[in-house]
């Protein structure tokens, strides 16, 4: 990805989960989008969401997290110049937000699998 982040509401969640607060949200499903703004840490949804699915596949390993998607032939469909994070099927909180370096055209006769990876570094 040439651009991605962990937005604002991301960090909020991450906190909430580590302090043991209620009301914080998971990583769940990924969505796929045609916007082409750059991701900004203020984010609360893809800029042009096309479609979204729920992953099918997470794993944490020292301090990385990888997220897996699996987009069959009838989902996610067009242009995809936008990925993200999501908390829910529908609106939730958008978590991360990235753009990859050359947007990807996916048609009905392809299927596509999306894996994000978090790294979590100190400065």
């Amino acid at each position: 990805m040439a651009t991605s982040l962990v937005t604002t509401v991301g960090l909020t969640n991450l906190l909430k989960a580590w302090a043991g607060i209620s009301g914080g949200s998971t990583l769940a499903y990924m969505g796929v989008g045609s916007g082409t703004t750059a991701p900004a840490l203020g984010d609360t949804a893809l800029q042009t969401e096309l479609d979204r699915i729920v992953n099918s596949d997470e794993s944490a390993s020292g301090n990385t997290l990888t997220l897996e998607a699996f987009f069959p032939t009838g989902d996610g469909n067009g242009t995809i110049a936008e990925v993200g994070v999501l908390s829910a099927a529908a609106g939730g909180d958008l978590h991360v937000h990235a753009q990859p370096d050359v947007p990807v055209v996916k048609t009905a006769g392809k299927q596509m699998r999306i894996t994000l990876t978090i790294t979590a570094s100190n400065l």
